[in-house]
């Protein structure tokens, strides 16, 4: 999955002793392109926003919906500079619904897991 597939989910999340659900996006690096990396990272953000409020996750996780939802972009590469300005996405018909937005590397992601364990 990654980038090139925003109509994919790539991971759903459900961490111990954390109160939140976590949506997994993955950016494998297979956009180089700045621009265009944004973009599809974009895109990839509206779909998981749709998959929450056309109540797709509330059918697929039910015993969830008592959770915060938060969106975590894990960057094989570093993220670009537009990419960590991104603090969560809104849709403007439900503003009501809005998700947070954090991007991280794939080693620190790695290392928080690992944490976690310990």
């Amino acid at each position: 999955m990654g980038l090139d597939r925003p109509d994919k989910m790539d991971l759903v999340a459900v961490l111990p002793r954390n109160p939140r659900v976590v949506l997994v996006a993955y950016d494998g690096g297979e956009i180089p392109d700045p621009q265009q990396r944004e973009q599809a990272l974009q895109k990839k953000l509206v779909a998981y926003l749709q998959f929450v409020i056309s109540g797709q996750f509330a059918r697929a996780y039910p015993k969830y919906l008592d959770r915060e939802l938060c969106i975590l972009v894990v960057c094989a590469n570093a993220p670009t500079e537009g990419m960590t300005k991104i603090e969560g996405i809104r849709d403007h018909v439900h503003p009501e619904t809005f998700l947070p937005v954090e991007i991280t590397t794939d080693a620190e992601f790695q290392a928080s897991l690992k944490k976690r364990r310990e």
